[in-house]
């Protein structure tokens, strides 16, 4: 037979078993062991009918619990570890682990008296108390109308008490006092006494040393706020200082270079053998910049541009320097020898500004303020053309243009009679005629690689060729030493008036067109403007390594106009003009939107220089 649990038949039948065949019965229904292998477990509330079976009518406390049985007398016993408890008269049991527990508390509200909410952990080390007494208080205050206990029901009791100690704990004390680890121990001891009471009636022991740890994160972000507000107050503080020193040393080296200059220039006018560029020169290459920064600096009061004069589609526009982006004056441009081209100044025997205006097949000639007669001058029998003029010469009474087409023309300005074609023999050949120039010592300008020199009136009888140009020269400029110009590949070569022959590279370009080349002379310093279709002006001090770069914020720039005062540049879309004070080099004082304000592009541009 088997043993089970089940009763069969009647007590005369189970009489009748022998005794080695009787079941092991055990009816109780509470398993101390069991559970406490729960390690949560902290106390039961026992029903003796549960606790002690039909053959067991004792119990041993294993090590780590105790248990205090009620009678059902009243009396109270205590049952420590290793006792047997007994089931006489017994009412009630509560059983208890005994070892020491740790209570958690995280992110307990707390507020500072200056309105900062903080945030506490607190952990406890708490243990029952293993005495009758106690433990019926635990009893009554833990486990109330439960059956069981554990460490979350513990930590229930005591969280209101927690909260009410941290409170108490604040009460007075800045955010600052509070998050500090130092006085961890202080609030902690606070805390301690705050919880003595709900201790002492739940029959909890709680260890004095209490950890604790309050937080405050707005209050550590506004900490780090204002520090990052100091840092840059600082920061600014000592910039502004250095800034100031700097500006300090500037002010006092600029007066010192200034004095300097103006020692110069008082012994340049004083010694007619020492130029002012040779007194430069004399400098080490730090110094010469601040000399050359220094004299440039007072370009602009040498006012010598008047207007800014833009042909664009069929209208001529007159912008005053410095003024806004509304040209002063605005004319139409109409005739029988088409459309605007190119656009150039001249002084006429009067002393009075004179414009001319390249067309399709001619020249226009008005006054520079775009008032009265416009004049035109035709070549005739020229059948059709796609290009125009691109340059004019005036040389005395005769007017010189440039056409790639045409060739070189001449007009004698006194006689109502056409273009006369000069050069032939190489312009004909050519596919870009350019760069009309006048100077004293001549009329020049260029067939394809070669700048042509030939005496004013003698019409191209003894032409003198200056050669080694790389490729098509697409930019002249003639002074009294040299003859510069710049090429099809960017290049800026220089002959010497006397060497037409022999070529100096000032400059090497990057394979795209050198589109302008002006010397502007100040004070006796030569200074080289030239493009290279980059996204600078340059100006390049003759005789020596300075350099400027005049920038347009990463435009590229192609055509420019250069006076002692300000600089002009087109853009490569040609939509709008770039303008500078040749003081400032590195940022446009003005920028012209023409193709906004005519719907064409720009073709081209020229300074009016003002006459005194």
């Amino acid at each position: 037979m088997s043993n089970t649990n089940r009763l069969v038949g009647t007590d005369h039948e189970i009489g009748r078993i022998p005794i080695e065949e009787q079941p092991v019965m055990s009816t109780n229904s509470f398993d101390v062991k069991a559970f406490f292998t729960n390690e949560d477990a902290l106390a039961a509330l026992v029903d003796p009918e549960d606790l002690f079976g039909f053959w067991n009518r004792s119990y041993r406390v294993p090590v780590g619990q105790c248990a205090v049985v009620i009678r059902k007398t009243g009396d109270r016993v205590l049952c420590s570890a290793g006792s047997d408890l007994t089931s006489d008269e017994v009412a009630e049991v509560i059983w208890v682990r005994t070892g020491t527990f740790s209570l958690k508390y995280t992110n307990v509200a707390v507020h500072s008296i200056d309105h900062y909410q903080c945030h506490a952990d607190v952990e406890l080390r708490v243990h029952l108390i293993p005495e009758a007494a106690e433990l019926v208080g635990f009893r009554n205050r833990v486990i109330g109308s439960a059956n069981t206990a554990n460490h979350s029901t513990v930590a229930d009791y005591f969280r209101p008490q927690i909260a009410l100690g941290l409170a108490g704990a604040a009460d007075g004390r800045g955010v600052g006092v509070l998050i500090d680890a130092e006085n961890a121990e202080t609030i902690g001891g606070e805390l301690f006494e705050s919880l003595k009471p709900a201790a002492f009636g739940a029959g909890v022991h709680i260890d004095a040393q209490i950890h604790i740890q309050i937080d405050a994160p707005m209050y550590r972000q506004s900490l780090r706020t204002r520090a990052e507000l100091k840092r840059r107050r600082e920061q600014i503080s000592a910039k502004d200082r250095v800034e100031q020193a700097r500006a300090q040393a500037e002010r006092s080296n600029s007066e010192r270079v200034a004095t300097l200059l103006e020692q110069l220039r008082e012994r340049a006018e004083a010694s007619p053998s020492d130029s002012l560029a040779t007194l430069v020169q004399q400098f080490d290459e730090t110094e010469r910049c601040h000399l050359y920064e220094a004299l440039f600096a007072t370009c602009d009061n040498a006012l010598a541009t008047d207007r800014i004069i833009v042909g664009s589609g069929d209208e001529l526009l007159s912008f005053e320097p410095g003024s806004s982006d509304t040209p002063k004056d605005r004319i139409t441009v109409a005739g029988d020898i088409g459309p605007i081209r190119s656009v150039q100044t001249y002084l006429d025997a009067n002393g009075a500004q004179r414009l001319c205006i390249g067309a399709s097949v001619g020249v226009y000639e008005l006054a520079a303020d775009l008032g009265g007669e416009m004049i035109s001058y035709r070549a005739d029998e020229v059948g059709e053309v796609r290009g125009g003029v691109n340059s004019v010469a005036i040389a005395g009474d005769q007017l010189y243009a440039t056409h790639s087409e045409l060739g070189l023309l001449v007009w004698d300005r006194r006689a109502d009679e056409p273009a006369r074609r000069l050069c032939r023999e190489v312009t004909d050949p050519a596919k870009a005629v350019r760069c009309a120039r006048f100077h004293p010592t001549g009329v020049y300008f260029s067939a394809d690689h070669v700048v042509y020199r030939m005496l004013a009136g003698d019409e191209g009888a003894n032409l003198e060729p200056f050669v080694g140009s790389r490729s098509i020269i697409t930019a002249v400029c003639v002074t009294d030493r040299n003859v510069y110009a710049g090429n099809a590949e960017g290049e800026v070569v220089a002959w010497s008036l006397d060497r037409p022959g022999d070529p100096t590279v000032i400059h090497t370009g990057r394979r795209r067109s050198c589109e302008s080349v002006f010397m502007v002379d100040f004070d006796g310093i030569e200074r080289l403007f030239y493009t290279d279709t980059s996204s600078a002006v340059f100006a390049r001090i003759i005789d020596d390594s300075f350099i400027s770069r005049f920038e347009a914020g990463g435009q590229t720039l192609r055509r420019v106009e250069v006076a002692a005062d300000l600089i002009v540049a087109t853009n490569e879309a040609r939509d709008r003009l770039f303008v500078w004070k040749t003081s400032t080099p590195d940022t446009p004082s003005a920028v012209l939107p023409i193709a906004r304000l005519t719907t064409h592009s720009v073709q081209d541009v020229c300074l009016l220089p003002t006459v005194s």
